[in-house]
């Protein structure tokens, strides 16, 4: 195979949710920063719905190399390779533009999970943007 020609994707980086989120990949390691996760992988059908979103946000770091499936988090045994990776997404973070979408209050929160399991746990169709942010918790009062 031949080298490829950039070792670093930067998957995702926001701050409109949990305090500054983000994933990226480099070479074998895959940073998810300050995510609600948890391993999905061995539930039922009848436990899926929402139970794979943690209580508390967290941050993962995972050899996809070694594990594809993400399942050993090696975040605490390479805090050297997180904090170079969670840098890399504050600096990308610094120039990056304002997300168009926002975290929901608690209340929009509640709705849209009802919504979900009323329409048998699918997602759609997606609302258009709008200019109301009535339901946006944009100053983190209210999550």
């Amino acid at each position: 195979l031949n080298t490829p020609p950039r070792d670093e994707v930067i998957i995702h980086v926001d701050t409109s949710s949990y305090g500054m989120t983000g994933a990226i990949r480099r070479g074998r390691w895959k940073l998810l920063l300050n995510v609600k996760r948890e391993p999905v992988y061995g539930r039922t059908e009848e436990s899926a719905p929402l139970d794979w979103l943690a209580d508390e946000a967290g941050t993962f770091l995972y050899d996809v190399e070694e594990d594809p499936s993400e399942s050993m988090d090696l975040s605490a045994s390479n805090q050297d390779t997180v904090a170079e990776l969670t840098q890399r997404l504050v600096d990308v973070h610094a120039h990056a533009a304002e997300p168009l979408y926002c975290a929901p209050t608690k209340a929009a929160d509640t709705e849209a999970r009802d919504a979900f399991r009323a329409n048998g746990n699918r997602l759609g169709p997606w609302a258009p943007l709008a200019d109301d942010r009535a339901h946006c918790d944009d100053d983190g009062a209210d999550r």
